[in-house]
């Protein structure tokens, strides 16, 4: 009995895995899942991405045509203090940048998520069309960060959320200019 027990047990230790996901999808695939399309950025919140199919001269050009689309100022939620303003930039076609301003400061939660909404409010629970921007790291907490997203059309607010406890902790209204 012992042996069989003994086989049983060198047999099953025998285990050898295999990573099935496609090759496609890495952590520096540019997306996150969701319905944004969030670049790599540094710890400041620069976008640190080299697109080297684009042309310079076009690039140029789109920057050139950066238009300020919407505004808002950031309050806050639940309890939870916030300050500083948040501006929603056109880059061209269905290409945003949502960029926080240096006085730009949030309370420090749980897997605090940056997202735009046209709700006014989220309640305990995400929803389809809310569009994931970012989940915040501890040096995006506070200051000015900029993130680049797609959108098909300009969202009412943009909120910061602590999801794992679904608490709404920021909120700015987005005025259109």
């Amino acid at each position: 009995m012992r042996w069989v027990l003994t086989s049983f047990v060198l047999f099953a230790c025998d285990a050898r895995f295999s990573d099935l996901r496609p090759e496609e999808a890495s952590l520096d695939s540019g997306t996150n899942g969701v319905d944004a399309a969030v670049l790599p950025v540094d710890a400041s919140g620069i976008d640190t991405s080299q697109d080297a199919s684009r042309d310079p001269e076009d690039a140029a050009t789109e920057d050139a045509t950066t238009a300020v689309v919407a505004t808002g100022s950031f309050e806050g939620r639940g309890g939870y203090d916030a300050s500083g303003s948040v501006t929603l930039e056109h880059l061209g076609g269905e290409r945003y940048a949502l960029v926080t301003s240096d006085d730009f400061a949030t309370a420090a939660v749980p897997s605090p998520v940056l997202l735009v909404s046209d709700r006014d409010a989220l309640g305990s629970r995400l929803q389809p069309s809310d569009v994931r921007v970012a989940t915040l790291n501890a040096s995006q907490l506070r200051g000015a960060q900029r993130f680049e997203l797609t959108l098909t059309s300009v969202p009412a607010y943009a909120w910061v959320y602590c999801e794992p406890f679904g608490v709404e902790t920021a909120r700015a209204r987005l005025e259109a200019r």
